[in-house]
Parts: structure tokens; C-alpha cells; sequence
């Protein structure tokens, strides 16, 4: 299978300064980023915009969850990845676990972060 070079990220994040700096860091490698900074009706973007990632972060997401994923639902190739705040334990999101295969602890540096999801991408691509 074809390896899938990080070309396009779309990040759910409420907190204006860390949607700055992952898309800041992302640009100076050539990675388009979208934020979106509340919940909403995103499925027309994910369909014109076709985001290989799209992380999200738990504190943005947790109030609507259950129609935060269903706007995935055309989106099933999508790598979902959430951002998990500090403390929290795995218990806490049973529900929700297993519709982010891919799972990071804040704090998050961006260009650490930026490696990482090319690389989960990479393994992912392999798999789907």
C-alpha cells in the first residue's frame, strides 16, 4: 500500500493559541491546517476539505460527543486522534475510546506532535 505523506490536518480546539501554533509549525512544513474552534456541523468540510488527521480535544468535545463523531460519518478513512488532558483516565472514556485509535496527553509541543501524527498516519495508511 501507498505511504501517505501528512498533508492536511483539521484539529477541533477551543483554545485559539494552540490551533495558532500547530498550524504556525504545520506551515513551515508544508501541512495545511484547518481549526475549527466550536462545535458545529463540520461533515461539509470533512467531504470538501478531506483531511487526512483530524484531532480533537477532549475538553472541546466531551459536552457533545455522540454528534461530534457522527459528523464522521463519511469520513471513515479519516485518522481520528484526541488529545487527552492531563489526568485523565482511560476508564473515563470507555464510551468514546475506540473511535480515536490514536490517543495523546496534553501537554502537546507542536512540532513534536506534528512528527508524531506523520508517523501514526504512516501506520494507519498501512492498515486502511
Amino acid at each position: 500500500m501507498e505511504e501517505k505523506a501528512l498533508k492536511q490536518i483539521f484539529v477541533r480546539s477551543s483554545i485559539k493559541f494552540v490551533g495558532q501554533a500547530i498550524k504556525a509549525h504545520a506551515e513551515k512544513l508544508g501541512i495545511d491546517v484547518y481549526i475549527l474552534d466550536e462545535n458545529r456541523d463540520f461533515a461539509y468540510l470533512l467531504a470538501d476539505l478531506a483531511p487526512q488527521v483530524v484531532v480533537a480535544y477532549y475538553k472541546d468535545i466531551q459536552e457533545d460527543i455522540e454528534d461530534f463523531l457522527g459528523e464522521f460519518s463519511k469520513g471513515s478513512h479519516i485518522l481520528k486522534v484526541l488529545v487527552l488532558p492531563t489526568g485523565l483516565k482511560e476508564s473515563e472514556l470507555a464510551p468514546i475510546y475506540e473511535a480515536f485509535p490514536v490517543k495523546f496527553n496534553e501537554p502537546i509541543s507542536p512540532n513534536v506532535f506534528l512528527e508524531e501524527l506523520a508517523r501514526e498516519l504512516e501506520s494507519y495508511s498501512k492498515k486502511h
